[in-house]
This record gives structure tokens, C-alpha cells and sequence, in this order.
């Protein structure tokens, strides 16, 4: 500091001293640090915007490819998918294709419809699971080594418990995404709802509801089907809309009205050896129907016997000329419900293929194969559409069949009731579950493609329905068969099937003891005949047996008939049929098959008969008819040896002022009885007196499931079980019966509804009971009117699932 001036010496110069006043001095400083502090910042600022061009860029990059993948074509981008380069964008794209969803976000406001679940899988189980999956996530199949099971925890309302859970599905789309396919197994103690195996499937693989809506068409046809509904599981605290189906298995069958003992097949999808590896193109070389295809079905219920079955359909199918064709395929192959079959199958506009999604059920009480609908989607019906397996063109090209296909056709079509129930049924459940589905981020499609689909497929069953009728002017070639009667040779209780077709004059040939009588019937003349070996009549005929007709049979020894047969005994001149061993059973007087060609049996005495197997038909009554309507009167079982004395299945039942005395086990069995069927004015005694090893057996005097039937009049004098026994699903009248000496008088259980009324229980140790046996069902419910009581125990008795009603 100049201590004269006082100024301040703030800058030097090489050539000179710059003097400024203090206050000026300041303001250059800052003057020069911010002009430097500009230069910096635009500096980094022209920096980065470069920067944040690339960036944005970059991050414009995927949004560029999301929206050139989206207008690509459905079958382009399943064809890009199969590039590993196109595979590793999949994630990113389909994470940013739902952004759009965000304009739903109302329903997220909704309070769901669908029955909730929860999973729980830890990441051990996850990790296991992903492990062994098929390495290439998008063009690979899932066979057996990939299903491997971890262990779960599941709960619904009414459940809670571990499980065994694992990915589901064949194809890849069903476990390359967010949300996988899951099957499910309960434990053998603790069964869910009654069932052991419950499949969980992406919705998008069925086209939403598109299945849903063919099974209850499935359902109305009186087909197989497995029960499904759309359920939220929350998989590790994450929503996810599933179909849940039952699986094919015993307990499947147990819960509809089928014979428990009924084969499930279908495809033998997870065998590496059959299908090649996971990489396999499977669908080139499977072919279900072909002879050699026997190694491709495998059975969901029977691994001993499902084989014999089989073999003789897949000989009949392709060996059999078109002669043989037309006599042996209606007595292997249910042709109704082939019918059926097909057509579901053209009203969805959705042909089946050789190679799968065909499902058969073997019927053990009529022998023949059901066809049952699996993974029936939907599509357009038009001028495209053919038949697809071997079966349907085998069989469309006999025109007989052809018409009788083309008939049920036009009755469906016919009422328009059919078209407007299946439409107002799909709007029900897209009304019921739509909200749910467009809350659900796990789901593999966007919320306006959803929308999309579930509108193209509801205006393509309505179109179907319209456009169905040309298809009764469609011709059908027969595909190529070797056909080669040599090679019609079958084993097992098959042996003997070609007699089921044959010839009248061959039957005559074969069994002498019988003669031809008109143009269509043969006869048992009155007198003595003795059978060392089972009869088997052919279908197209007219058995008739005349009075005083004694028929003895060996050990074992069966009447099997595929058509009609009348027994026309009088009081003066009955028919006998008896043991030609006083110590050894014969078979079963059976007839299955006609349908609703009536048979009659009049003044008949059966004695000492047991029950059969042939041609994979079990019978358990010695005296049979299934998918046989029949009259009984004035005719007498006695001293049965089998589980019934009268086992009908599925036929209407006349039976009146008969009597039923010393059964091994029942009297009377009756399943699946059509509605006009009538029980009356028949009187039972000593029913259930059998015994194995020591240990006596317990029967009732008439025992009925899935009927509708009329019980009136009748006296039942004396069973070790239960009077009348009223199961699954059954609807009963119930009246004017005097029931006595029983354990228990009348029995309601497992979703029957019997109405009881003026009828008189005596010395019973139950009056009346209502539970539930099976869980597949619910309980019973018994209506009671007038209904006497006299020395009963115990006047009644319900579980917590089932009621008894007093008017």
C-alpha cells in the first residue's frame, strides 16, 4: 500500500504496474471467473448433448423395434422369434408393448370375479424348475426329463396344504414367459375339491375363453370333458389368470356319469425315445390313427390293460375293407359320439390333426371308444376346412355315416336356441371375467390385443354358426388302408370280436342250437340247451327265446348279444337258465348295444349266473344290458354269484313283478338310467347274504347313480345294507314302498336329490341318511313327506354337507 495515495498495487506487468480502485478490482474478478465459468459449462454442455443424442438414441432403439414387431404379421414374427438375436430382444419387447395398458388403469379399480388362489414356490423350487427346462426357450417341446416337480405350498377358501407343483405344457409358449403353465398334484389323503391333479394354463393358449365355450357345447353333446374355470392365482404374491382343468385321471371319471373302470387315453407326448429330443418336429411323423401309432396313446388310468383296446380300433381302422368297415367300426367305435366330436370340432372351425389333441375314453360297459374333445380352440369355418385325421375321413367316406353326421348337424343347426345359448354362455364369462384379465400384467398379451382376440373369436363362433351348413355338401375321400382281413386277428378278450360283426349265417353256422326265424331273427326253441362256450350274437339281428326253453351253461359260460333279444316265457312255460354245474357259476345273460331297440324278458327264471369280461366289457350282474333299453316282468334272480343280480347302464328300465332272492351282493344296479325309467311292484328278499374268505358282504335291494327313476311299490323284505341307495347326482320319486329288516332304509349322497313320500321303514337301523361318500361331489338332500317310521334306531341322520327336508 502507497501510504500517500492509499491505492492498491493489484496487477503487474511485465512492462508496466496497473492500478485500480479497490471496488473495480472486485468486479473484474468476477467478471472473468464467470465468463470462464460459461466457457466450461457450455463446453460440458455441448458435451453432453452429444451425449444425450446418442443416449436418446439408443433408448428410441427398442421403442423403433417394438412398433416395426407389432405391425409385423403374426406368422413373420413366429418365424423371427426362432433367431437368438430376436430372442434376446423378446424380453424388453414385451415388457415395453404393454405400456399402452395404462389407459385400462379404471379396471384396476374393480373388485375381481374370479376365485382366488395362491401359490407359493421359493427360489430353490424356481430355480430347480428353470434348470430343466429344454435349453432353446422358443422352439423347443417339454418332454418327460423337463417335468420334474418341486414342492409348493397352495391355498384357496377351502384348502390349505403342500403340493407338488412343476411348468405344464408341451409347447414352449407355455413356460418361455412371464407367466408359465403349472400343473398341480394334491396328496392321496388330501385331495383339492376331490381331485388329485389340477392343470393351471396361460389363457392365451386356449384363446382365452374360446375353450371354455366348446366344452360347454362338449358338455350339451353329452361328451367327456374335464371341468375348467378361469381362477386369480397369486404365484409368490403375483396375480396371474389362469384356466384351471381338472386332469384325466381316475378321479375325473369318478366325478361323471361314465363307468369308474373307463380307459383315458391320449397323446404320448413326453417320451424322448418316441419323439425324437426336444428339438423334434414331432408333428411330421406322429399319426395317432395309424397302425404302428399304438406306441404313441398312453393311458391316464390303466398302464396294464389300455393296449387290447386299442390294437383292435387301430386294426379295425386301417386293415378292415369298407365292407367289414361299415359292420365292425359301430361296435368299437361310439359313433354318436364321434358324431358328436366332429361336429364341435366344425362349429369351432377348428379341424383336428393326427398328431395331437385327441383324447379317447374306452368304455368298459358298452366296449366301444368315445372320442373326447381336448384343446378345441376357434377359427374361421370357411371354404379351407377339411377333415385333418385319418379317422374322420375313414369314417366320413361310408355314406351311411356321413348322413347320420349330416343329421345331427342339421338338428343342431336347425334350432336356433343351440347358436344363441353358446353365445349368450361365451358373453357371460368374457362379462364375468374381462376385469380380472385386464389387471393382470403377467399375461403374455397386451390389454388391447386381448380385446382384439376375445371380439375376432366371439365373431367367429357366430359366423360358424352361420356358415356350418355348407359343410353338408362336402365329399370325403378315403385315405389310402391296406385293407387285409389276415391281419384282423386280435388278442386278450378281443379274441373273439370279429363274431360282433358277422353274419346271421355265419352266427347259424357257429351255434346250431339256434335257427333262423324271418328275415332278420333267430331262435331257442322251446326244450333243452346246454352251452359249454359263450355266445356271441351279432348286431343286426332279432334273438328270440320261446317258452319253455331250459338253457344250462357251463362254468363261466355267457349269452353275450349285440342285438335285441326277446325271452318271451308264460306262467305255464317259463324260461330256465341255470348252472349245468350245481357248484360252478355260469356267466351273464348280456346284451349291450341297441340302444333304443327295446329287449323284453317275461316269465324268466335266472339262477346261479355270475358276471363277464369280453371284448374288454365288464359286466358285473348275471343278468346285463347296457346301452340296452329292456321290459322285465314276472321274472325271478336268485342265488347270483356276482356283485349284482341286475346291472343296467345307461338303457331305460321297465321292471315290474319280479322278484330278488339270496344276492351275493345287490339286487338291482342301475346307472345312467334314462329318465323314463321305472322300478315298481317288485318284492326282494335276503339280498346281500354273500360272503369272501369268511367275511360276509353287505348289499342293497336296488342301488341307482346318475338316474332319474321312478320307485314305487315295491317290498323289500330283508338286505344287509341299504334298502334303496340314491348316488351320484341322482333324482329319484320315491314312494309308496314298504322297506324292512335293512341297516338302513333309504340312502341320499353325493349330490342326489330324492324325494321320499308315503312310504313305511321298519326294524332299520337308520331310517333315512343324507352324506357325501365321494369328495368330488357334494352332499345329498332327501325331500320327506309322509314317511312312517316303526322300531328304526335311529329315524335320521345327515353329515354337514347334506339335509333332509320335511313337507
Amino acid at each position: 500500500m502507497n501510504s500517500k495515495t492509499g491505492r492498491i498495487w493489484t496487477i503487474k506487468n511485465s512492462s508496466k504496474r496497473l492500478r485500480t480502485r479497490p471496488a473495480s478490482a472486485v468486479l473484474f474478478a468476477f467478471s472473468g471467473l464467470c465468463n470462464t465459468s460459461i466457457c466450461v459449462v457450455f463446453s460440458i454442455c455441448m458435451l453432453w448433448a452429444k451425449r444425450i443424442k446418442i443416449l436418446c438414441a439408443v433408448a428410441c432403439l427398442p421403442v423403433f423395434f417394438v412398433l416395426l414387431f407389432v405391425l409385423l404379421p403374426h406368422r413373420v414374427k413366429a418365424n423371427l422369434t426362432q433367431y437368438r438375436l430376436v430372442q434376446q430382444f423378446l424380453p424388453t419387447y414385451r415388457s415395453l408393448r404393454k405400456l399402452p395398458d395404462v389407459l385400462y388403469f379404471p379396471y384396476y379399480f374393480r373388485a375381481g370375479t374370479l376365485p382366488v388362489w395362491k401359490l407359493s414356490i421359493d427360489r430353490v423350487g424356481i430355480a430347480y424348475l428353470n434348470e430343466h427346462l429344454p435349453q432353446d426357450p422358443f422352439s423347443s417341446i417339454s418332454l418327460d426329463e423337463n417335468r420334474v416337480f418341486t414342492k409348493a405350498v397352495f391355498s384357496a377358501p377351502d384348502y390349505q396344504g403342500q403340493v407338488d407343483a412343476r411348468y405344464a405344457g408341451l409347447n414352449s409358449n407355455h413356460w418361455n414367459s412371464q407367466q408359465k403353465s403349472l400343473r398341480l398334484e394334491f396328496p392321496n389323503n388330501a385331495p383339492f375339491h376331490g381331485q388329485r391333479s389340477v392343470s393351471l394354463i396361460i389363457p392365451s393358449d386356449k384363446n382365452y375363453f374360446a375353450e371354455l365355450l366348446n366344452q360347454h357345447r362338449a358338455e350339451k353333446f353329452g361328451l367327456l370333458t374335464r371341468d375348467a374355470h378361469l381362477v386369480n392365482v397369486y404365484v409368490n404374491g403375483r396375480d396371474n389368470v389362469y384356466l384351471a382343468f381338472t386332469h384325466w385321471t381316475k378321479e375325473l371319471i369318478q366325478g361323471k356319469p361314465w363307468p369308474e373302470t373307463s380307459i383315458l387315453y391320449g397323446f404320448n407326448d413326453g417320451d424322448k425315445n418316441l419323439m425324437g429330443g426336444n428339438d423334434s418336429n414331432y408333428s411330421s411323423f406322429v399319426n395317432l390313427f395309424a397302425q404302428d401309432g399304438l406306441t404313441f396313446w398312453k393311458s391316464y388310468t390303466d398302464s396294464v390293460n389300455y393296449q387290447e383296446p386299442l390294437d383292435t380300433f387301430l386294426k379295425i381302422l386301417n386293415y378292415a375293407d369298407d365292407e367289414t368297415f361299415v359292420r365292425a367300426a359301430p361296435r368299437i367305435i361310439d359313433m354318436e359320439s364321434f358324431y358328436k366330436w366332429d361336429i364341435l370340432s366344425i362349429l369351432a372351425g377348428n379341424p383336428r390333426d393326427n398328431f395331437e389333441n385327441i383324447g379317447l375314453l374306452f368304455n368298459t360297459a358298452t366296449g366301444r371308444f368315445e372320442l373326447v374333445p381336448v384343446d378345441t380352440l376357434v377359427g374361421p369355418l370357411d371354404d379351407l376346412f377339411t377333415e385333418g385325421t385319418t379317422l374322420a375321413k375313414r369314417i366320413l367316406a361310408i355314406p351311411a355315416f356321413k348322413d347320420e353326421r349330416n343329421r345331427l348337424l342339421s338338428e343342431y343347426l336347425a334350432d336356433p336356441q343351440n347358436g344363441a345359448d353358446d353365445l349368450a354362455f361365451y358373453d357371460s364369462v368374457v362379462s364375468e371375467a374381462k376385469a380380472d384379465i385386464f389387471k393382470d400384467a403377467s399375461k403374455k398379451d397386451t390389454n388391447f390385443e386381448f380385446s382384439k382376440e376375445i371380439k375376432t373369436d366371439r365373431a367367429y363362433f357366430a359366423g360358424n354358426i352361420q356358415q356350418a351348413e355348407q359343410i353338408l355338401r362336402a365329399t370325403y375321400t378315403p385315405p389310402a388302408v391296406s385293407s387285409d382281413k389276415s391281419k384282423l386277428v386280435f388278442s386278450g378278450s378281443f379274441q373273439r370280436f370279429n363274431e360282433t360283426y358277422g353274419t346271421r349265417d355265419a352266427f347259424l353256422s357257429r351255434e346250431p342250437q339256434f335257427v333262423p326265424r324271418g328275415l332278420d331273427m333267430v331262435a331257442l326253441e322251446s326244450g333243452t340247451h346246454i352251452f359249454q362256450k359263450t355266445v356271441i350274437v351279432p348286431a343286426g339281428m332279432r334273438v328270440v327265446i320261446d317258452p319253455g326253453a331250459l338253457l344250462y351253461f357251463g362254468k363261466g359260460v355267457s349269452i353275450v348279444s349285440y342285438s335285441p333279444v326277446n325271452v318271451r316265457g308264460t306262467a305255464e312255460a317259463p324260461v330256465y337258465l341255470r348252472r349245468a354245474e350245481p357248484e360252478s357259476a355260469w356267466g351273464s345273460f348280456f346284451v349291450v348295444g341297441t340302444k333304443r331297440d327295446r329287449s323284453s324278458l317275461d316269465f324268466v327264471r335266472f339262477d346261479g349266473g355270475s358276471g363277464l369280461q369280453q371284448n374288454g366289457i365288464t359286466a358285473t350282474g348275471m343278468v346285463a344290458f347296457h346301452d340296452a333299453d329292456v321290459e322285465i316282468r314276472n321274472t325271478s334272480f336268485t342265488h347270483s354269484e356276482e356283485d349284482d343280480a341286475l346291472n343296467v347302464k345307461g338303457s331305460t328300465l321297465l321292471i315290474e313283478r319280479s322278484f330278488f332272492e339270496n344276492t351275493f351282493h345287490d339286487a338291482i344296479d342301475g346307472d345312467m338310467l334314462r329318465p323314463d325309467s321305472h322300478i315298481h311292484d317288485n318284492v326282494f328278499q335276503k339280498v346281500g347274504i354273500g360272503s369272501t374268505a369268511g367275511v360276509p358282504h353287505a348289499g342293497d335291494c336296488i342301488d341307482i347313480s346318475w338316474s332319474t327313476v321312478r320307485i314305487n311299490g315295491n317290498k323289500i323284505l330283508g338286505c344287509t345294507d341299504k334298502g334303496v341307495s340314491v348316488g351320484e347326482s341322482s333324482t329319484p320319486d320315491i314312494f309308496d314302498n314298504v322297506i324292512e329288516q335293512v341297516a338302513i332304509g333309504i340312502a341320499v349322497k353325493d349330490s342326489s336329490r330324492a324325494t321320499i313320500a308315503s312310504t313305511t321303514i321298519r326294524h332299520a337301523g337308520i331310517g333315512i341318511s343324507a352324506y357325501r361318500k365321494k369328495e368330488v361331489f357334494e352332499g345329498g338332500v332327501a325331500t320327506v313327506r309322509a314317511v312312517t317310521l316303526e322300531d328304526v334306531k335311529i329315524p335320521s341322520e345327515q353329515d354337514s354337507v347334506s339335509r333332509i327336508d320335511r313337507f
